[in-house]
């Protein structure tokens, strides 16, 4: 939530600030004085990372699905999609599952291309005991990043056949 309030007083200070997405993680860009964005760190007291940290951290293959949400300034309202997924996650780990699942499809409708969000509806899905959506919510999620383990282990813990399961 502190790339929210980041942005908001930069909003409020009228400064050009974005937000930007890798795998499980939000920051902030913000243009030095010659107009190259610089990654401001939110979690790292402000600490100015280098644009390859952020490569590396979204994993060895991103599809051409993922290219279109990661590494790219998001819009005010795809920022609040980022924020909607985790959303989901909590209210799914206090068993709030219906809206559990209501924050992760909004966070979709706003922005189809986020692994995490089709993953955390995934999960909402699968304790919400249905599992044929749980199962295809995981495999979006991958095939927007392949190497995405969770979905991957996720998918396995939803399959009744060892087999398919150790597959996964």
């Amino acid at each position: 939530a502190l790339v929210c309030l980041y942005m908001a007083i930069a909003e409020r200070l009228d400064l050009s600030v974005t937000s930007v997405c890798v795998p499980e993680h939000i920051y902030i860009q913000w243009p030095d004085d010659d107009g190259e964005p610089e990654n401001i760190e939110t979690t790292q007291e402000g600490k100015i990372l280098a644009h390859e940290v952020y490569v590396q951290r979204c994993g060895a293959e991103i599809t051409e699905k993922g290219k279109k949400f990661y590494l790219r300034p998001l819009s005010k309202q795809e920022t609040l999609a980022t924020l909607l997924s985790p959303l989901g996650s909590a209210l799914r780990e206090n068993e709030r599952y219906k809206e559990a699942i209501t924050a992760c499809r909004l966070a979709i409708s706003i922005n189809v291309y986020d692994a995490e969000a089709w993953n955390n509806l995934g999960m909402a899905y699968r304790w919400d005991d249905s599992n044929d959506l749980a199962m295809m919510s995981y495999r979006k999620a991958i095939a927007i990043k392949p190497d995405f383990a969770a979905a991957w282990n996720n998918m396995g813990s939803v399959t009744e056949d060892l087999e398919e399961r150790i597959t996964y």
